[in-house]
C-alpha cells in the first residue's frame, strides 16, 4: 500500500520565536489534522533545556513550552507533545535525559547552520567546505548520544539552512553542500540511524525543485531507504497559511519517493 500523508510530525505553535502567531494554537492545529485526514500529529516548538549550558540560548526552556498542555484531542487524532531542539557549535544538543522523558517526541535539527557563532564558528560560516563537514559531524556526533531514538526523527535534512546567511550563497548551494558527500558516508550515517530506529523526516518545498536538482535533493532519502530508514512527513508550519501547502509538499515527496507504508516510521504504534 503506498505512503499515506496521515501524520504530521513537525508542527509549531505561537510559542515559538518564529511564529508568534496568535491564531497558531493547538485548538487550530487540531482542526487542520481533522480536515486532513491525519491520525497522529506532534506539537514540536523550538525548545532549550535550561540545564544545558551553550552559546545557543535564543530558545525557551521546558517552562515555555508546556504551555500549551494538556493538548486537545481529536475523535480521531491523537495530538503528542514534542519539541524541535538544536545542537549547538560544540554538538551539544539542549535536552537533558529527564526532560527527554516527558515528551512524546523529539526533532534535531543538524542543518541550522545560520547561526554564526551559535552553531557553527564564524571563521567557518562562509566556507561550504566547512559546512558539509559540519553536518557531517554534528550527524554523527547525534547518533553517539544516549537518547530515546525510538521515539526522536531528524528534522528537515535536505533544507536549504545547511547554507543559510553565507553571503555569497544561491538555491543550489546546498544541493552543493549536499553533493560533496559521498554515498558511501551517508550510508553510514543511514545505516547507523536505522540501527538506532530514528526517523527521518519529510519535509521540503517541493515546488522548488525540478530535473536534476530534484534528484539531487532526492539522492540521500534514496540513500537511507537502501539502508532500512523510516520516513515520517512535517509540515513544519508556523502559521495557519502553511498548513495547505505543507500536507501538498508532504504529499509529493511520498510520491516522488515512491514510498509504501511499511516505509513509515510508527512512533506511536
Amino acid at each position: 500500500m503506498k505512503f499515506q500523508v496521515d501524520q504530521d510530525y513537525h508542527i509549531h505553535s505561537r510559542l515559538s520565536p518564529c511564529s508568534n502567531d496568535p491564531e497558531q494554537i493547538p485548538e487550530n492545529i487540531l482542526a487542520y489534522a481533522e480536515k486532513a485526514g491525519m491520525k497522529d500529529i506532534v506539537l514540536t516548538d523550538h525548545f532549550w533545556d535550561a540545564d544545558v549550558p551553550t552559546p545557543l540560548r535564543i530558545w525557551g526552556g521546558f517552562e515555555v513550552i508546556e504551555q500549551s498542555l494538556p493538548l486537545p484531542q481529536g475523535e480521531h487524532v491523537r495530538f503528542h507533545f514534542g519539541c524541535e531542539c538544536d545542537m549547538d557549535r560544540f554538538s551539544t544538543v539542549g535536552l537533558d535525559r529527564k526532560n527527554a522523558d516527558k515528551l512524546d517526541f523529539i526533532i534535531v535539527p543538524i542543518n541550522h547552520l545560520h547561526f554564526k557563532e551559535r552553531t557553527i564558528a564564524a571563521d567557518d560560516f562562509e566556507s561550504a567546505d566547512a559546512r558539509r563537514n559540519a553536518f557531517v559531524q554534528r550527524f554523527w556526533n547525534l547518533l553517539q548520544m544516549n537518547y530515546p531514538f525510538h521515539k526522536m526523527g531528524l528534522a528537515h535534512l535536505t533544507d536549504g539552512l545547511v547554507a543559510g546567511a553565507m553571503k555569497d550563497a544561491t538555491f543550489e548551494t546546498h544541493l552543493e553542500i549536499l553533493d560533496g558527500i559521498s554515498d558511501e558516508m551517508f550510508r553510514k550515517l543511514f545505516g547507523r540511524m536505522a540501527e538506532l530506529g530514528m526517523g527521518l523526516e519529510l519535509n521540503v518545498n517541493t515546488d522548488r525543485y525540478e530535473g536534476e536538482n530534484r534528484e539531487r535533493m532526492l539522492r540521500p532519502y534514496r540513500l537511507a531507504r537502501q539502508c532500512g530508514c523510516k520516513f515520517y512527513t512535517g509540515s513544519d508550519a508556523h502559521h495557519p497559511s502553511g498548513f495547505e501547502s505543507g500536507l501538498r509538499h508532504m504529499r509529493q515527496i511520498t510520491e516522488w519517493l515512491d514510498l509504501d507504508e511499511e516505509d513509515k516510521f510508527r512512533p506511536f504504534g
